[in-house]
């Protein structure tokens, strides 16, 4: 069984996404800013939110965390490392800050190297993660960049949103970039310190 243990940082903290979570990641999609952002055209129902969470929550190949405060277990959104690809080394990663989670404060940085020092604990072989986000995320854009992640290149016309095509940038990190920016992956255990 793949280990989610608690994730702690200096301001965050990650637990494993779970069925207790539906209701505040349903109420979290529900942000019109972050359904722009995500690019995400569909209706989710409390019923399919609830049906996520519980496979998530059992799922081997894949890592789903709630993000919350160190000090305050509320759910500010969520980290993800999926889609593993063991023959070619790598995942994509996403992460979704809810609206009610501070903005600029550098929680999704904190976040995001907790997850992928654990990520690349559990999967030692794990070369590449990548990621899109869209052209007019700039913000996401920046903080990709700080945290190392490296332009690839823009698929044009990637979505369609208000009444308009919008590119997607085509981001990744690879392990060693990471290692030199952000330390060597922690052993498996539940205090993965940044």
């Amino acid at each position: 069984m793949l280990e989610k243990p608690p994730l702690c940082g200096t301001r965050v903290s990650l637990r494993a996404l779970g069925p207790e979570d539906a209701e505040a990641m349903y109420q979290s999609i529900q942000d019109p800013e972050g359904v722009r952002l995500t690019g995400s055209h569909g209706t989710f129902t409390r019923e399919l939110v609830a049906a996520h969470c519980e496979r998530v929550a059992a799922a081997e190949d894949r890592l789903d965390y709630v993000i919350a405060l160190r000090d305050d277990p509320t759910y500010r959104g969520e980290v993800v490392l999926r889609h593993i690809d063991p023959d070619n080394r790598c995942a994509s990663y996403r992460i979704n800050l809810a609206a009610w989670a501070p903005r600029g404060a550098g929680l999704g940085g904190e976040a995001t190297v907790l997850l992928l020092r654990y990520g690349l604990a559990v999967w030692p072989r794990l070369h590449r993660v990548e990621l899109e986000v869209y052209e007019f995320n700039t913000r996401a854009i920046r903080a990709y960049e700080k945290l190392g992640f490296v332009r690839e290149g823009c698929k044009r016309d990637a979505l369609w949103w208000d009444g308009r095509f919008h590119g997607a940038v085509q981001m990744s990190l690879l392990r060693h970039e990471f290692e030199a920016r952000h330390g060597i992956p922690s052993p498996l255990r539940g205090d993965a310190q940044p």
